[in-house]
């Protein structure tokens, strides 16, 4: 048997203050699976209190975000590399060249970035 149906699609429009909503849903959604990721990657939750832990993601995904690092997959590697790690890194000119660099991809930028860091001694991700 055989049954045909006729769908018709409909454009559903956005507000602005449901994509602003929606957005900061979003945000809050990955920031609290990055805490609960690092918590358990790097036993953090019984040495650093979860306020903390927490500010110090959100710092690292803004940082992401300033170098056009906003894809979650990329940002979770940015993450990774740079948590345990002095913010005195950044000035580091290697790193500083990567992400100030506008010609090429995000996931590009992770990739040199991991390469940098491991050869300066610190493990890969």
């Amino acid at each position: 048997m055989s049954l045909l149906i006729n769908i018709r699609y409909a454009m559903i429009t956005i507000r602005s203050d449901q994509m602003l909503l929606f957005s900061k849903h979003a945000r809050k959604r990955f920031e609290d699976q990055m805490v609960a990721h690092m918590q358990i990657r790097y036993r953090q939750g019984g040495s650093l209190p979860e306020a903390q832990l927490r500010e110090r993601v959100i710092a690292l995904i803004a940082s992401a975000e300033s170098h056009q690092i906003d894809y979650e997959d990329d940002v979770q590697h940015y993450i990774e590399l740079f948590f345990d790690r002095s913010s005195d890194i950044f000035q580091d000119p290697e790193v500083k060249a990567i992400l100030k660099a506008s010609d090429i991809s995000p996931s590009t930028k992770i990739a040199f970035l991991n390469d940098t860091l491991s050869s300066k001694g610190s493990p890969d991700v």
